[in-house]
């Protein structure tokens, strides 16, 4: 059971830091990207929040489910919204070199973060 305990935060860390960006990334490249987008976003938020209000934590503290949750959600909403603004015409090219920057600087970070917390 102790390798569970610690096999499930890390598999929420490592969703929230690679889907969605990788579904960002997907979004801003092909429309089709942004269905799976805005699906995956709805299913985190209702999936996190009926295990949280139910009390589910699989072993694992409250406090570090409740930030990887609310990490996915904030990631997901912005990445739906770059990628809706990305079709606005006189928005696009700004978007996409901040898009860009902003994504390298967080993915760096976060990876950071989870080498530091798992290494």
């Amino acid at each position: 059971m102790a390798r569970v305990d610690r096999f499930l935060p890390a598999l929420i860390d490592f969703a929230s830091l690679l889907v969605f960006p990788f579904l960002g990334v997907m979004a801003l490249l092909k429309r089709r990207g942004m269905l799976y987008l805005v699906g995956l976003s709805v299913v985190w938020t209702v999936g996190g929040a009926v295990l949280l209000l139910n009390g589910w934590t699989f072993g694992a503290p409250r406090t570090r489910l409740e930030h990887g949750w609310l990490v996915g959600i904030a990631l997901a909403a912005g990445l739906i919204a770059i990628a809706w603004l990305k079709d606005q015409r006189k928005i696009s090219r700004w978007i996409k070199l901040v898009t860009a920057t902003l994504t390298i600087v967080v993915f760096l970070r976060a990876l950071q973060q989870f080498f530091h917390h798992y290494a």
